[in-house]
């Protein structure tokens, strides 16, 4: 189980980005710098007789356009809960 405070999310194949904060926060324990996995919606097309379990969005950030126009995004842990 990983703890951390801060998750520093980088847009994916920004490697020069993503290396810069990784030195930058190398020596703090309480932050973890990664790529964004996401590679698109998850909803797609709703099958017949599958109901939706989810019922709203769940993932960050919540504009959609803040990894594309800044880089990266960063998100407090709440305390308690693992960021994984």
């Amino acid at each position: 189980m990983i703890r951390a405070r801060r998750l520093i999310i980088i847009r994916r194949g920004d490697t020069e980005l993503f290396e810069e904060l990784r030195a930058r926060f190398a020596e703090d324990p309480d932050t973890i710098v990664m790529y964004d996995r996401r590679s698109g919606s998850r909803r797609r097309l709703k099958r017949q007789g599958v109901p939706e379990r989810r019922h709203g969005e769940r993932r960050l950030p919540h504009d959609p356009d803040i990894l594309a126009n800044r880089g990266f995004f960063v998100t407090r842990a709440d305390r308690g809960r693992s960021a994984s």
